[in-house]
């Protein structure tokens, strides 16, 4: 008959508070205590720990050959495929509104507040911007050159998201289409 069997177990001091992620042999949790730890698979030998200094406010998430993950003090740090924290930077804004996506081998990620941002996945530098200044509810979709993206009032947003990083003046009087 088929049936589940336990392969590996680790007791832990503290009870999971996300979801897992995994990427190559990796899987990452979160606990009740604001530690992220690495874990390598079959046997779950424990791999690295990292302080996120409080509570997760999203994540961790897998995309691509990462898995991110965003704490409440407004920071997103990135894990590799080998248990390692690659990087460590800033939010924007915090919170993050849906998942982030990989669009041409870059992160895309839209935060709650109306900024939809590009990072670079091996350094975690901006590469571009733009800022909405309306609130969004949802995960960016690349659709060729553009993102949509669906605000909190219902709207459904379709942006050009430029190449480079832009002066924050450049979209001042810009209005979404």
């Amino acid at each position: 008959k088929p049936h589940w069997k336990a392969v590996a177990s680790v007791d832990l001091a503290q009870p999971i508070v996300a979801p897992l992620a995994a990427v190559g042999n990796m899987v990452f949790a979160v606990d009740g205590s604001g530690a992220v730890t690495a874990y390598q698979l079959p046997d779950l030998a424990r791999r690295d720990g990292w302080s996120l200094g409080g509570a997760h406010a999203w994540g961790p998430e897998r995309v691509g050959e990462h898995v991110l993950l965003a704490s409440q003090s407004g920071d997103l740090l990135c894990f590799d495929a080998t248990g390692q924290l690659c990087w460590q930077v800033a939010l924007p804004e915090a919170p993050l509104a849906g998942a982030a996506v990989l669009d041409d081998g870059q992160f895309l990620l839209a935060t709650a507040a109306g900024t939809l941002w590009r990072i670079e996945p091996s350094e975690g530098r901006e590469v571009a911007r733009v800022e909405l200044r309306r609130p969004l509810s949802t995960a960016p979709v690349p659709v060729g050159r553009e993102v949509l993206v669906g605000g909190r009032c219902g709207s459904l947003y379709r942006v050009q998201v430029p190449e480079a990083v832009a002066s924050p003046l450049a979209h001042e009087s810009e209005v979404p289409q």
